[in-house]
């Protein structure tokens, strides 16, 4: 409960700050000192020192980085600055190359729409129900998913986000983690200008 109550001791502002583009590049040991910080004026410091040492490109470099996954990532409603493939953008930079794709994940079939339309024809008519769900049961509607590749030197990562609500991570289990040793490498590293 005590932990709930500090966490709330600190202005909205610094909420959203540690969950922002600025904040990926936090460390592991810095993200400890952000936990641990229990007052406005110990996050305002904090926040202060974490810029001044990314050097005097970083606020821009971020913001421009976020910018161009706001602009060519958002899925849904959420944004791209506020998803993993964003994330890789803003702490990787720009890719060599990135590819797109769509899909749709068809469902598990259990049963064939003749068998729902003749079940309908039997007993009286086809009610859009008995369409709806056949459509269903034979995955003619699915779930609508993108595809984002994404290449760097050495390694490439696909991240796969619902078409619907934005929502996105990774499947495959190698590509997770050579991601994670990625992102922590960015986090401690200076940040290299985008070019244009």
């Amino acid at each position: 409960m005590l932990l709930f109550a500090l966490f709330f001791a600190l202005a909205p502002k610094y909420h959203q700050w540690a969950a922002s583009p600025q904040a990926y590049f936090m460390t592991n040991a810095e993200r400890a000192q952000w936990t641990a910080i229990t007052d406005d004026a110990a996050a305002e410091e904090f926040i202060k020192k974490f810029v001044a040492s990314r050097g005097p490109d970083f606020v821009s470099e971020v913001a421009t980085r976020a910018a161009i996954a706001d602009k060519y990532l958002t899925v849904g409603k959420t944004p791209g600055s506020k998803s993993l493939r964003g994330k890789v953008i803003i702490l990787l930079g720009p890719p060599t190359s990135m590819s797109v794709s769509n899909r749709v994940e068809k469902g598990e079939h259990s049963g064939t729409s003749a068998m729902y339309m003749n079940a309908g024809l039997n007993d009286g008519g086809i009610s859009v129900g008995d369409m709806a769900d056949a459509a269903q049961r034979d995955a003619l509607t699915g779930k609508s998913f993108r595809d984002f590749t994404f290449s760097y030197p050495g390694f490439t990562v696909t991240v796969t986000a619902n078409a619907d609500s934005g929502a996105d991570g990774i499947t495959d289990r190698a590509q997770a983690a050579e991601l994670q040793k990625r992102f922590d490498a960015a986090a401690s590293a200076p940040i290299v200008k985008t070019t244009k």
